[in-house]
């Protein structure tokens, strides 16, 4: 149990949380085991949980963007979020030992802890059209969340990045009652 809250302190969105709220989240973390060559999410389909790679190497990838992620990564955290469709493919290059989070069980934990709902809620707020409030910009909390999906080291700027997200977080607000 100590490794794997290593793993989620590794996440912006579980960074400076009660220690309650932690342990909650641990005990609902499943472990999955894909073999080399395995898709573990496909780009553009809709996901709604994340990994944490406890061990082995994976490759994300996107038309114009590729990383590979290895011991103590992580991907699909606006997933567990939004429910929203996947903005990378993630390929096993070895077998991977990984512990996910759904979506469901992420709303469980919530419940416990309104707080920090709260504040995860206005890193998604978007407009019932899609459009993201204010201005279409993202507070400082969100860009920080997009840089923990790997693209902040790569040649994509925020832009690009935006018109990734637009799309897949429209049903946040619904699924969050927001």
């Amino acid at each position: 149990m100590v490794m794997c809250s290593q793993l989620l302190k590794k996440v912006p969105m579980f960074q400076n949380r009660e220690e309650t709220f932690i342990n909650d989240v641990l005990l609902k973390l499943h472990y999955e085991v894909f073999q080399e060559g395995d898709v573990i999410v496909r780009q553009n389909v809709p996901g709604d949980r994340m990994f944490f790679i406890d061990h082995g190497e994976a490759l994300m990838e996107t038309e114009s963007y590729e990383r590979e992620l290895c011991d103590g990564d992580f991907f699909g955290e606006t997933c567990v979020l939004t429910k929203g469709k996947h903005l990378a493919t993630v390929k096993a290059l070895t077998d991977c030992q990984c512990f996910s989070l759904s979506w469901d069980d992420f709303q469980e934990a919530l419940r416990g802890f309104p707080d920090i709902k709260k504040d995860l809620e206005k890193i998604i707020l978007v407009s019932s059209d899609g459009h993201l409030d204010g201005y279409g910009m993202f507070n400082e909390e969100f860009c920080t969340l997009i840089k923990v999906e790997h693209f902040s080291n790569s040649e994509m700027d925020y832009v690009e990045m935006f018109s990734l997200l637009i799309p897949h977080l429209s049903a946040a607000r619904k699924d969050l009652n927001i």
